[in-house]
């Protein structure tokens, strides 16, 4: 598999730092951009994106600003907009690339709230979007609102529950630690704003994936949200006995296989962006 780093410029001429994997022997017809979560990097999922590569996906991964490779103030962002931007310059250089080729959005934690949030700003782009671990009524926003702080300290322990794959997030340089108070508040003011306005994600085809143990993002919080949701398709899956990073988890094999599901079942009904 082959895995470049690399960066492209936005539509403001900022650099920014992206990931992208294929396998060159073998042919694809689909893109997935992952956008990823809470402390994390495009960079940080050893087992999601070999699994995608292998059932036929080429995969590019956005390092938002303050995270990964990109620059920026570390897990902060002045304005959560920015981010959504981001991804539709990201986008098109993408399309500009590879043509006619689907581009599906994968967004993990932070990364789905991006993705939940892209169809209220650019209507014009339809794309299939899988939503994983949505940070909707998250612990740290409760404490980021309640405490007298300018940040946040993470516990990457409720992330996981392989010791191993803690240890993992621990060794990483580019996994942030503490993320500032203003952009925990800046997630929940989006928050309001989907569910406010979810006429504007009507055209929508979306796939949730939660984990029932997950101490980030609350699963009873995305369910609620879920079953308001009035959309094209929607699916909603909830793992047993996992947590916030359902792509490290031991029974992993599941969710891939719930994203390889729900992709074949909606393989038809895309109009490509």
């Amino acid at each position: 598999m082959n895995h470049i780093v690399t960066s492209f410029l936005n539509h403001k001429g900022e650099k920014l730092s992206y990931h992208y994997w294929e396998e060159s022997s073998r042919s694809y017809n689909k893109i997935i951009i992952l956008l990823h979560g809470l402390c994390y990097h495009a960079g940080a999922y050893p087992f999601l994106v070999p699994a995608l590569v292998f059932n036929g996906y080429k995969v590019y991964g956005l390092d938002f600003r303050g995270f990964g490779r990109s620059p920026g103030e570390r897990g902060n962002i002045d304005a959560f907009e920015k981010y959504v931007d981001d991804l539709e310059s990201f986008r098109r250089m993408i399309k500009s690339r590879e043509g006619y080729r689907e581009i599906i959005f994968l967004g993990h934690s932070l990364g789905a709230a991006v993705a939940l949030m892209y169809p209220m700003r650019y209507p014009e782009t339809e794309a299939r979007t899988i939503l994983a671990s949505l940070l909707f009524s998250s612990p740290l926003i409760d404490q980021a609102v309640k405490e007298d702080q300018s940040s946040v300290e993470i516990t990457l322990e409720d992330f996981a529950t392989d010791s191993g794959r803690v240890e993992q997030l621990v060794a990483d340089e580019l996994i942030v630690k503490q993320i500032s108070k203003n952009l925990l508040q800046l997630i929940d003011e989006t928050n309001k704003q989907i569910v406010s306005s979810t006429d504007k994600l009507r055209n929508g085809r979306f796939l949730f994936l939660n984990g029932e143990s997950d101490r980030i993002a609350d699963p009873a919080a995305v369910e609620k949200f879920y079953d308001k949701l009035e959309c094209r398709r929607k699916k909603l899956v909830t793992f047993p006995r996992m947590l916030h990073d359902i792509f490290a988890e031991r029974r992993r094999e599941q969710v891939f296989n719930a994203i390889e599901l729900w992709l074949g079942e909606t393989e038809f009904e895309h109009k490509a962006p």
